[in-house]
Formats: C-alpha cells, structure tokens, sequence
C-alpha cells in the first residue's frame, strides 16, 4: 500500500504543477477525443453490425431452405424405403411357396427315382410301357 500512496502522491504532484488555463485546454481536447470516439462507435457498430447481422439472417434462411428441402427428400425415400420394404416382404413370402414347392417336387423326384432303382426289369418295362402309352393318349 505503500507504493500506491507514493505514485498517488507523484500523480497529484504533477497534476498540481500544470497550470489552470493549461489544465482547461487538456479537458477540451480530452472532450473532442471523447465526442469523436463516441461518434466513431456509433458508426462501426450502427453500421458495420447491422449489414453482418443481414448477412447472417440472409445465410440462415438459406440454410433453413436447404434444411426444409433436405426434410422434404427425406420424407420422400422414407416413402420408398417403406415401398421397398413391402415388395421385399411379398418376393420373401412368393420365395417361400417357391421353396416349399421346390421342397415337394424334389421328395417326389427321389421317390420316383428310389422306384425305378428297386424296381425289378418287369416293373421296369411296365413303367415305361405305361409313361409312353399316357403320352400318346
């Protein structure tokens, strides 16, 4: 705190040494210096930050625009997705009547085929004797 005191003491020393008139003077330019940045202030800030502020709200509602778009396509493929979805549900179900009819004509394959194998020659000539007969008829 000492130190404080000596500089406030300096301070006042010089401040008391300038003369009145002079002192006058000072308060004059230090009240044009303050009027000046007063008005340079309201210029840069009245100015300069409205046409940013424009420039954002403008680059804002673009983006807004774009996002309301994105939104809209989005929507869109949803609805296609989901279309996708039901054809894929209905080619899986006619897969598996596909499959099951795969499945039971192969079972009735192997036992034709497990027929002929076992059967003796005379079965053999009579099948075929029977197959050609219902070709022609």
């Amino acid at each position: 705190m000492n130190l404080v005191n000596k500089v406030k003491e300096i301070m006042m020393g010089l401040w008391n040494r300038i003369p009145s008139n002079l002192l006058e003077k000072i308060k004059n330019v230090l009240a044009i210096i303050g009027i000046l940045s007063i008005f340079y202030f309201i210029f840069f800030f009245g100015i300069e930050k409205p046409k940013l502020i424009e420039e954002s709200e403008e680059k804002v509602e673009i983006l807004e625009d774009e996002i309301e778009e994105n939104h809209k396509e989005i929507k869109i493929l949803e609805k296609e997705n989901i279309k996708i979805e039901k054809e894929i549900v209905k080619l899986e179900e006619e897969l598996d009547v596909i499959q099951d009819k795969s499945e039971k004509y192969k079972k009735q394959y192997e036992k034709e085929v497990s027929i002929i194998r076992n059967a003796s020659d005379d079965k053999l000539v009579k099948l075929f004797t029977d197959t050609f007969e219902s070709y022609e008829g």
